[in-house]
């Protein structure tokens, strides 16, 4: 299968898909499909494949995978591009001195001499990063 098209607001993700069961582990697959919402109360091996995360963070992804793996299915982890609202950017981000956004870019002007500054998207505000 080819590789999809990254569009401008688009991260990579992943999807999980339990595509078989241990046979006798079935109770332990569906005690662990408990904590994921949408996901069936009842296991039924002629449903199978079964998408548990159809688009999701990569990190969320394989700790699915490694928990349904430990509860005795068997997994299929694809990558997937997601947007931005269902897999968000997980790095912290100084808030903006002038309106207190956290939308927060980091700033920099080419050249040897070049200073790294940090841009708020919602005013424009550029600002310097405080570390403590």
């Amino acid at each position: 299968m080819p590789e999809q098209e990254r569009r401008h607001n688009e991260v990579l993700g992943a999807s999980v898909t339990i595509v078989s069961v241990a046979p006798g582990r079935e109770e332990d697959v569906e005690a662990a499909l408990a904590g994921f919402p949408g996901s069936p109360d009842r296991l039924v091996l002629g449903d199978l494949p079964l998408v548990i995360l159809a688009k999701t963070s990569t990190q969320k992804a394989e700790d699915a995978a490694a928990l349904l793996e430990a509860a005795g299915a068997g997994v299929d982890l694809r990558e997937v591009w997601v947007t931005r609202e269902i897999a968000p950017d997980t790095r912290v981000r100084p808030t903006c001195p002038n309106c207190g956004s956290t939308k927060t870019q980091p700033f920099t002007f080419s050249g040897s001499g070049g200073r790294a500054n940090m841009k708020c998207t919602a005013c424009g505000q550029l600002f310097k990063e405080r570390h403590a």
